[in-house]
Formats: C-alpha cells, structure tokens, sequence
C-alpha cells in the first residue's frame, strides 16, 4: 500500500510539474500578440508601398524604352530620307517624309515631342537630349 501511494505521489508530482510547464510554454500572452501583430501590419503596409512605388517605376521605364526605341527607328528612317535627297543613287526608294513609328503616345506621356522625318531637314538629336533630361530629371 506504501508503495502504491509512494506512486501515485509521484505520478501527481509528475503531472504537476509537467502541466506547470506546459503552462509557461502555451505561448505569448494577449499583450505580445498584440506588440507582433501591429509590427506586421507596419511592415506590410511599408512593403505594400513599396510595391507601388516600384510597379510605378517599371511602367514609367516601359514607356522610357517605347520612347527611345520609336525614336531611333525615326532617326534612322530620317537619316536616310536625308542622305536619299543628295544622292543619284538613293538607298531606299524615293521618298521625302516618313510617318513616325508609333509608340501608343509613349513620348507624349513623359512629354518628349517627336519629329517627323523628312529630307527638308537634316536628322536632330534633339528627341534624344529630351529623353536624356526625362531620364536624369
């Protein structure tokens, strides 16, 4: 009977301690949870900033590349409109203007104006120096 009582101490003991245990390691309290939770949300509404503001860089560079791209595919054509003009054997078939490539209003929208090529004028970079300033600006 010693013995079995001996035991059943023990066993009670036992489960004491463990449950006194379990207690302190059944987590945070109200009050930590709260702490996390409003550092999370501080955290995802920076990051959510973020994500604009970089979707917003990635579009502005879309319409950057568009511009730059139609404007060389105009200097080019300029080019040789204007190098056809002085020659007795032009390069591509005669011809005094091109229409400009078109580029959905892409200059337009970072306000660059685009020249029309034609062989009354010689080609201008000045769409380029344009395009630079919208870049560094």
């Amino acid at each position: 009977m010693k013995r079995l009582t001996l035991v059943a101490v023990a066993v009670g003991l036992c489960v004491s301690v463990l449950s006194a245990g379990s207690a302190s390691a059944a987590g945070p309290s109200n009050a930590q949870l709260a702490k996390k939770l409003t550092a999370l949300q501080k955290t995802v509404a920076t990051q959510a900033k973020t994500i604009t503001t970089l979707r917003n860089e990635i579009a502005a560079n879309f319409v950057g590349d568009a511009c730059i791209e139609a404007s060389t595919g105009d200097m080019f054509q300029w080019t040789w409109i204007y190098t056809n003009k002085g020659s007795s054997f032009p390069y591509f078939p005669s011809t005094t203007t091109a229409p400009p490539i078109p580029d959905n209003d892409a200059c337009k929208a970072i306000g660059v104006t685009r020249s029309t090529p034609t062989d009354q004028t010689p080609p201008s970079l000045g769409v380029f120096s344009a395009i630079i300033k919208w870049l560094i600006g």
